[in-house]
């Protein structure tokens, strides 16, 4: 069983597919596998590079266009609610979290 907890080469009209196609070269065939891999891959393409949270992830605001985890434009928020029901469940307080301000 092949398992994507991370949606990693998952691309738009053939999610699923081309998801399952990344996690059966990567070899993620347990969820320890998988969410060990997915944290690995998220953390040399993204955090190495200066990415460190979901809207730079997204947006890639240092380099437009480019590096992208996402093509839904509504994914940071939607991520964002999922990860507040953990924030919540586990004391996580949002004064540890990163946050990015912009001046308009």
């Amino acid at each position: 069983s092949l398992l994507q907890f991370f949606g990693i080469g998952a691309f738009d009209r053939k999610a699923v597919k081309t998801g399952a196609s990344y996690a059966q070269k990567a070899g993620w065939t347990s969820p320890d596998k998988a969410i060990k891999g997915g944290a690995s891959f998220v953390r040399t393409q993204y955090f190495e590079n200066g990415q460190l949270n979901l809207y730079q992830m997204r947006w890639n605001p240092q380099n437009p266009a480019t590096n992208q985890y996402a093509s839904d434009i509504d994914w940071p928020a939607k991520i964002a609610a999922r990860m507040e029901v953990y924030y919540q469940k586990y004391g996580i307080k949002k004064d540890d979290i990163r946050k990015d301000f912009y001046k308009k």
